[in-house]
């Protein structure tokens, strides 16, 4: 398995496999965003404001 970074720099979500890495335009895994931020080099909620953004990690993060 590549080294990545540990965690989402979008949403936080720690990265416990492969699976859990977005993936970039050419299909391979990004190093930086989680596949639910992000997908074939595009994040996959372009309208969503930082504020948002923080509270949709804060309850990611209650319900660990």
């Amino acid at each position: 398995m590549k080294e990545y970074s540990s965690i989402c720099q979008s949403c936080a979500m720690p990265f416990m496999k492969d699976e859990d890495h977005g993936t970039e335009q050419d299909g391979s895994l990004s190093d930086l965003y989680c596949r639910y931020c992000y997908q074939n080099g595009e994040f996959t909620d372009k309208e969503i404001t930082v504020e948002k953004m923080a509270e949709l990690g804060a309850d990611m993060i209650s319900q660990m």
